[in-house]
């Protein structure tokens, strides 16, 4: 009989279309961006959204710009942009998808895409947002920098007011330049924010993955889910924590919030999310997706859906 692990690397080699439906969320940014279609349903919209999201005119003489958007709620955009890009959400909420994971971005918090970082971008509300691009990121720093990687990180009232002052003045001015430099500054080793779900690299851990993704309910235990890629709980845990900095477990536990917090976009009713995830309680739902969103429900409802 055809393993779990066949059909899923079967499935990575066709691309057909029917495998691409069914690829996970995280590839999504990737499929939709070579013109695939994706489980996230985010198509490419037109070379109008192309350019909204990577932020500047195409002229390789500008190495800086701001560009400030609003987006309705439930739009869905790709972009492959050439430049670097801080994209930051000033009001609603948004869901970031590239190779490396899956992103839930609100106000208070930001995204940093390293160059040519192909993304897909689902707004979870009617959202306004700053992206600012560079061309040239480590120049700004006068070196090679620690920027290429995505990363999530927790704004500060000092990087919001540089952003917002950047949008305001030509990109080619000495003053653009010395802000922009206080950005980077600020970007230095910023943690990943919780709301991060790392992708993971190998065959036998993104095909674990997808198994989970289609297990909200949590009702597969470790050792049942990694018998079907072949292993044993724990060398899976072993192999995710290596992969992803995550337990195989805590890994779980974050993905089932993360879609949480994106189903909580579709519908404002709590006890009807915390059942469709599997919770016992709506305590024990609020509990989970405090720890790791950083707000109740309720309040992730008040501050960014509405």
């Amino acid at each position: 009989m055809e393993s779990i692990l066949q059909r899923y690397s079967a499935k990575s080699v066709a691309r057909s279309s029917r495998n691409n439906r069914a690829a996970s969320p995280f590839r999504a940014a990737t499929l939709a961006c070579e013109g695939a279609a994706s489980r996230l349903g985010a198509p490419i919209t037109g070379e109008r959204d192309l350019d909204l999201m990577a932020g500047a005119v195409r002229d390789t003489k500008r190495a800086l710009s701001v560009l400030k958007s609003t987006y309705p709620r439930g739009a869905k955009l790709c972009a492959q942009p050439q430049d670097a890009q801080l994209i930051l959400v000033t009001a609603g909420a948004i869901e970031i998808h590239t190779g490396a994971g899956r992103w839930v971005v609100t106000p208070g918090l930001g995204l940093w895409m390293p160059l040519r970082t192909c993304h897909a971008v689902t707004t979870l509300s009617r959202v306004e947002m700053l992206v600012l691009s560079s061309s040239d990121p480590a120049g700004l720093r006068g070196g090679p920098g620690e920027y290429g990687r995505v990363f999530a990180l927790h704004v500060t009232d000092l990087l919001r007011e540089l952003v917002l002052e950047l949008s305001k003045i030509s990109p080619q001015s000495a003053r653009a330049t010395i802000l922009a430099g206080l950005v980077m500054l600020e970007l230095k080793e910023m943690p990943d924010a919780a709301t991060f779900l790392p992708w993971p690299k190998g065959l036998v851990a993104c095909a674990a993955a997808d198994i989970a993704l289609s297990d909200m309910l949590g009702v597969l235990e470790i050792d049942e889910l990694a018998a079907g890629v072949s292993r044993s709980g724990r060398a899976l845990s072993r192999l995710f924590l290596a992969e992803t900095g995550l337990s195989f477990q805590a890994w779980r536990r974050r993905a089932r919030i993360v879609a949480a917090a994106r189903r909580l976009s579709y519908t404002s009713s709590i006890p009807s999310v915390a059942a469709e995830f599997g919770y016992e309680s709506n305590s024990a739902f609020c509990d989970a997706f405090h720890k790791e969103i950083g707000v109740a429900p309720n309040e992730f409802l008040k501050l960014y859906l509405r």
